[in-house]
């Protein structure tokens, strides 16, 4: 601003601190904008990417645990990845084994899939 001061008392040029107001009106509306952008983006679900959840269904795959894998829905959330399924289990599971083996899966999983970094 002073910088437009002197502009208008040295250079003639009347108004130079209006445009200069104006400049730096823009400038910190478009940063605002940029930063609304980019925390509707941390705020708001997304589905993952077709690669992302193929990766995982491969990797799934893998475990004979996950051979009644059905109903997966992926989503992401901030730095978040969330992977929300349904599995079918042999009959002759106890819920205590069941629990045990997809916990365990589920633990290799987290380790193949890691949160991502922000």
């Amino acid at each position: 601003m002073i910088f437009a001061l002197v502009l208008d008392q040295f250079a003639g040029l009347v108004g130079a601190d209006a445009v200069f107001g104006l400049a730096i009106a823009l400038w910190l509306a478009r940063g605002a904008w940029a930063a609304s952008g980019e925390a509707f983006d941390q705020l708001m679900d997304r589905e993952w990417p077709d690669q992302q959840r193929e990766q995982f269904l491969a990797a799934a795959r893998e475990y004979p645990e996950l051979a009644g894998l059905h109903d997966l829905r992926t989503r992401s959330s901030g730095t978040h990845r969330f992977a929300q399924f349904h599995v079918w289990v042999p009959a002759h599971w106890t819920v205590r084994e069941a629990h045990d083996r997809l916990d365990r899966v589920e633990e290799q999983l987290l380790k193949r899939f890691p949160a991502p970094r922000s």
